[in-house]
C-alpha cells in the first residue's frame, strides 16, 4: 500500500522543473511585449514627424515659399522641430528642398521635394 500512495503525486524536482519552464516562458512573453511597445512608440513618432513635416511643407507652399529655415510646431508639439535646407538640384530653374523633422528621440525624418527657383 505504501508504493501506491507515492505514485499518485509529483516529486519536488518535477514541480521545480515545471515552475522553471513556466517562469522562462513568462519572462520571454514580457520581454517581447516590452519590445513591441517600444517599436509601436517609435513608429508613432515617425508617422507623426512625417505628417507634421508634410503639413508644414504645404503651409509654406501656400505662403509662397515664405516661412524661414527652421522652427517648431507650436505648443501642441513642443518636442518636434524642423529645419529646411535649400540647394541647387542641378536642373535649371529647379531647387532641391530637404525638410528635416526631429523629435529629440530618434533619427530625424527627411522629406525631400523640388520647387521652382524664384531667383
Amino acid at each position: 500500500m505504501k508504493n501506491q500512495a507515492r505514485d499518485k503525486g509529483f516529486t519536488l524536482i518535477e514541480v521545480v522543473a515545471a515552475l522553471a519552464i513556466l517562469s522562462g516562458a513568462v519572462v520571454m512573453l514580457l520581454s517581447s511585449f516590452n519590445y513591441h511597445l517600444g517599436a509601436a512608440a517609435r513608429s508613432r513618432d515617425e508617422v507623426l514627424s512625417t505628417v507634421l513635416g508634410m503639413e508644414k511643407i504645404e503651409e509654406m507652399r501656400l505662403a509662397g515659399g515664405k516661412g524661414g529655415l527652421e522652427g517648431d510646431f507650436g505648443e501642441a508639439y513642443p518636442e518636434f522641430r524642423w529645419t529646411l535646407l535649400e540647394e541647387d538640384s542641378g536642373l535649371k530653374g529647379v531647387k532641391r528642398n530637404e525638410f528635416k523633422v526631429t523629435n529629440g528621440k530618434g533619427a530625424p525624418i527627411s522629406l525631400v521635394y523640388f520647387s521652382r527657383d524664384e531667383e
